[in-house]
């Protein structure tokens, strides 16, 4: 697998000229984001309700959605079993979780101590160090590269040869997104390749 480092001097390479490491990592950070959801990675976080352990007098039943979530896939209790939730514009009185603002509501059927699973689509790991490695396919990984190098077209004002590189990027992103609908593994907690919220 190219690390960061190896991708930049790729892109380097294309576009005959050096640009800033600072530059190819917001570039490549870019083109990951724009690749998200196709790459349907897992994500997964704990929480439990509780006190706050600064003021005993707060409980916790609410919990922000995890910084690098993109969609919410299920909720499970500490059996594995899948809970229902809604959102709030669909609540309904005896609601036990919903979701609203970018949280987590639970509601005071469930006492202290009870702890879920969140499971989730999410954003692949931001690139911040020369031997970072993008949560990519290797044999999609020139994907980040094309994308620099159509960013750094463009910040050299060279508009013509940037729209070349964009054209390839749009070309080999479909290919990948193909790629991925066909290829993608099943989600580890058995709800096949595609989670669905219960509303």
């Amino acid at each position: 697998m190219a690390t960061v480092s190896n991708l930049i001097m790729e892109g380097n390479s294309t576009v005959d000229e050096t640009f800033d490491n600072a530059d190819w990592l917001a570039w490549f950070n870019g083109a990951l984001g724009e690749l998200s959801l196709a790459l349907n990675l897992e994500g997964k976080a704990d929480v439990t309700i509780d006190y706050d352990p600064y003021d005993t007098a707060i409980l916790h039943r609410d919990f922000p959605l995890p910084a690098d979530c993109i969609m919410l896939s299920a909720i499970l209790d500490s059996n594995g079993q899948m809970l229902r939730l809604t959102t709030i514009d669909k609540a309904k009185e005896g609601s036990k979780i919903y979701e609203y603002g970018g949280r987590i509501y639970f509601s005071d059927d469930y006492p202290i101590g009870s702890t879920f699973s969140l499971l989730y689509t999410r954003r692949p790991a931001q690139l911040k160090n020369d031997s970072d490695v993008p949560e990519v396919p290797e044999e999609f990984q020139q994907l980040l590269v094309i994308y620099g190098c159509y960013k750094s077209q463009i910040k050299d004002d060279e508009l013509e040869r940037a729209q070349m590189f964009y054209m390839e990027y749009l070309a080999q992103k479909q290919n990948f997104e193909t790629h991925m609908k066909r290829t993608r593994p099943k989600k580890s907690m058995g709800y096949g390749s595609s989670w669905q919220v219960i509303r």
